[in-house]
Formats: C-alpha cells, structure tokens, sequence
C-alpha cells in the first residue's frame, strides 16, 4: 500500500505498540469523571467558569500523548478548526471582555483532539465506552432518585441545566452504546450494562417534556439499523425500543408526554418564540454579515430586537448563534468543519475502518439534530468526547489495518 493512500500522516508500518496502557486510563478517567461534571459542587470554579472534572484527565493527556503524536490527527481536519476557532476567538477577542465562550470552545476543541489520540488502539474504544455509559447511569440513577416532577419529567441534571439540557449529555452516548453492542463482541454482563443505560435513557427521556430528546432516540435508532443493514441490528433496536415502551407504560407515566404532544398540536407559544429568536439571529447576522455582533453582544441584540422582559435571549440554535455571533465566514468555517468530518478517509479502507468513520458520521448527523435545538453542543462535554472517541476508532482501525502481521514487521 502506497503513502498516499492513507490519511495523511500515517506510516504504512508500526515497529511498536501505541501509547499502552497509559492512555487507555486516561480515557476511562475521562469517561467516568463526566458523571462528577453532572453536579455542580464537584466542578471546578476557575475565573468564574465552572469547569467539568473530566478536563482534568485532558489537560495530563496533552503534553504526554496529543503533544507527541499529533501528526496522526487527519490534516484536513486540523486546518479546518484551526480555522473555525480563529474566526471563533476573533469574535470574542473583538468583544473586549468576558471571554467565556471561548474557553469552553478551546476546551472542546482540545477534548476532541485528546480522546481522538488517546483511542491507540481498536481495544481501547469499548472500555472508554463503559466509562461513559456507567457515568450516564450514575446520572440516570440520581435523576430518578430525585422522583418525578409534573409536566417536567425526572430531572438527572437538576443543578446544572433544565429538562433541555440532558439529552445533550445522554444522547451521544446512548449512540456509542449502541454502537458497541452491534460491532463489537463484548461479555454479557457489558451488553447488560449498555442495554440498562439505553433503557433507563429512554425511561427519562420519553417521562420528560423534552422533544428534541424524543426525536434523538428515533434518529439514534434509524441511523444504527440504517449502518448496519443487518436484520440483528434491526432486532436490537426493536427490542431496546420495545423494552423502553414497556417500562415507561409499566412503571413510569406518559403524563408529560401526552400534554407535550398535545401542546404541539394545539400550538405552542415556545416554539414560535424559538422560530422567532432563530429567524432574528440570522437578520442579525445579516446585518452584520462579516464579523457579526460578536458571541457576548448576541444575547443582548436579540432581545433587544424581540423585545420582552428579559434583557438577555438564548439563540437556541447552533446556527443562529455562529451566524449572530461572527457572521457568514464562521458559518462557511463551521459547514467546513461538518464536510472535513463527513467525507471519507483516502485510500483503500477497511472494513472497520469504513464502520467506524460510519459512527463519525452519525455524530456529525446528531449533532446538527440536537444543535438544532441548542447551542450547547459546542459546550456539553459528551459530544466532544463522542467526536473524539469516533474518530480515534477510525484512526486505530486505519493504523491496525496498514499494519502486517507480526511475523512481516520489520
């Protein structure tokens, strides 16, 4: 196999193991420490950020692995977010002060790139997988401790976000999950563990009032059987939503779903206010087409030309937010960025490596979904820990592929 014909920066050969076992602790860490980021008191106050624990195993990885080995990271990637966080940071910077949300980009710029380079090895994705679903759980288990509230549903995030802001933690890693239980072998008591984080997810997700997590356990499903064009996964996928159906009928309650639907049928004042704030955004950034308003003056633009009580609005949307925030060039770097995910590795693949830049693919689908709905997708660690991991997998799968036998290995 010539050179050219893999992601550039991988030697067709490897003389020697990837980074074991060092980072594979690393990435559990990562995993498990998202469940300490779930509550407030265990983060680490710095500068008036609150700061997630699962940063800490990031910034150890940084000089010991992603400094050492960044040239693995696919080029076209690396150019294209250096681009969008240049934009990014232009637009903050511009602002003069309070540079908040640009920390929080840089970090989940960093925590992709890390989980990426910590993932040596194909081996090592299941375990970093069991590390977040264990996390979920935790999440899932003080959620439904909390008891159920109506009209809101349980609420696993309760002191840090509202009823919204849980399927952005929950949904990235019910796809790795389910993910793992269709392309990997894994004991029974693995495939239990995962299949009790999918259902509980459910359980919570579809007890609350929260749409757009309804509509990202559908598309979860749709894409996993959609991947796999196999009749198991299509029996999984049923039987995980069958299994969901029956424990939200048999000891939970549809009382919040039913009124949500019916309020969506009947017209709700939220969603024209959602419409509203996106279509205001994007004038806004028309207005201000190269540079936009910058990510701290947006808030206070948009509600000022919605008008209303509130000083301050939330965009609700990634895209209204980049393109408020620095104009069409950022939004032109972001759309980049999804095509440098999307579009396949060159070269002659693998089958594992096809099936794994599948899932970076699913991510990249996802993430649009949920950040449809809200901006904090660039921010709420899991889907830049799913990124990451996703796109590690890929990478192994590449170098494991490329490299001979251990007999031909010079």
């Amino acid at each position: 196999m010539k050179p050219s014909q893999l992601a550039v920066g991988h030697p067709p050969f490897r003389t020697q193991p990837v980074r074991e076992p060092g980072s594979r602790r690393l990435l559990i860490a990562t995993g498990l420490l998202v469940a300490a980021s779930t509550v407030r008191s265990l983060r680490i106050e710095l500068g008036g950020l609150s700061i997630p624990a699962h940063v800490i195993p990031i910034l150890f990885a940084l000089p010991t692995i992603v400094m050492p080995t960044f040239q693995r990271f696919p080029t076209r990637l690396r150019a294209v977010s250096v681009l969008f966080l240049a934009i990014f940071g232009f637009a903050v910077v511009r602002y003069g002060s309070d540079f908040g949300d640009l920390v929080k980009m840089i970090t989940s710029a960093l925590t992709l790139v890390a989980m990426a380079l910590m993932v040596g090895k194909r081996e090592h994705f299941v375990p970093a997988t069991v590390a977040l679903v264990v996390s979920l759980l935790i999440a899932n288990v003080n959620g439904l401790r909390g008891g159920f509230v109506d009209f809101v549903g349980y609420e696993p995030l309760k002191n840090i976000g509202n009823k919204n802001a849980y399927s952005i933690y929950a949904l990235p890693i019910v796809l790795l999950a389910g993910y793992c239980m269709l392309q990997f072998k894994m004991k029974l008591a693995t495939r239990l563990l995962f299949g009790a984080s999918i259902i509980s997810s459910a359980f919570i997700l579809f007890s609350g009032a929260n749409r757009s997590g309804w509509g990202g356990l559908v598309l979860i499903g749709v894409l996993l059987a959609a991947q796999t064009r196999q009749w198991r996964a299509l029996a999984t996928v049923g039987a995980l939503a069958a299994i969901s159906y029956g424990a939200l009928v048999w000891l939970g309650t549809s009382q919040t779903f039913d009124h949500r639907v019916q309020q969506t049928r009947d017209g709700y004042s939220s969603d024209d206010l959602r419409v509203s704030m996106f279509e205001t955004a994007m004038d806004i950034g028309i207005d201000n087409p190269v540079f936009g308003v910058t990510p701290q003056e947006l808030k206070y633009e948009l509600a000022r030309r919605i008008g209303g009580d509130s000083p301050v609005l939330d965009t609700h949307n990634f895209i209204g937010y980049i393109v408020g925030s620095g104009g069409f060039p950022l939004l032109i770097a972001l759309i980049a960025l999804g095509i440098a995910f999307f579009r396949r590795p060159i070269g002659k693949l693998s089958r594992d490596t096809i099936n794994a830049h599948d899932l970076v693919r699913m991510i990249v689908v996802l993430f649009v979904y949920r950040g449809i709905f809200s901006r904090e997708v660039f921010f709420v660690g899991p889907f830049p820990i799913a990124f990451g991991l996703a796109l590690g997998l890929m990478l192994a799968s590449q170098d494991e592929a490329a490299t001979p036998p251990q007999s031909l290995r010079v």
